[in-house]
């Protein structure tokens, strides 16, 4: 993405001397200042801020919460649910010792097991 925002940028770089120049031959010369000062002062620093910024939104809506990703993955069938179970004890005891109580009655899975046979 980067690599295609440098592009777009040193292209409006470029692009904006011929523009500025025929601008100033056949419009007037505060035209031709107005192209540069929009082209180099403002669209060159602008747009790898806009794309910072998106970057930076779209990153912070990928970060879920790993007892979310672990939900998701299993109701897509991706794990079983053995697999499911050990990951989410596993999880609650390394990262969230906290939250251990708050997540037994909905997750135990030892329950889970227990009311099936």
């Amino acid at each position: 993405m980067w690599y295609k925002i440098g592009v777009i940028t040193a292209l409006i770089a470029v692009v904006t001397i011929p523009a500025g120049l025929l601008t100033m031959l056949f419009a007037s010369p505060q035209a031709g200042a107005a192209v540069f000062i929009l082209g180099w002062l403002f669209f060159v620093p602008v747009i790898p801020l806009l794309a910072l910024l998106y970057t930076m939104s779209t990153a912070s809506e990928k970060s879920d919460d790993p007892l979310t990703v672990l939900k998701q993955q299993y109701a897509a069938g991706e794990l079983d649910e053995e697999e499911f179970c050990t990951r989410v004890e596993r999880l609650l005891e390394t990262e969230y010792p906290e939250r251990t109580t708050n997540y037994e009655t909905d997750l135990s899975c030892e329950y889970e097991r227990e009311t099936e046979i």
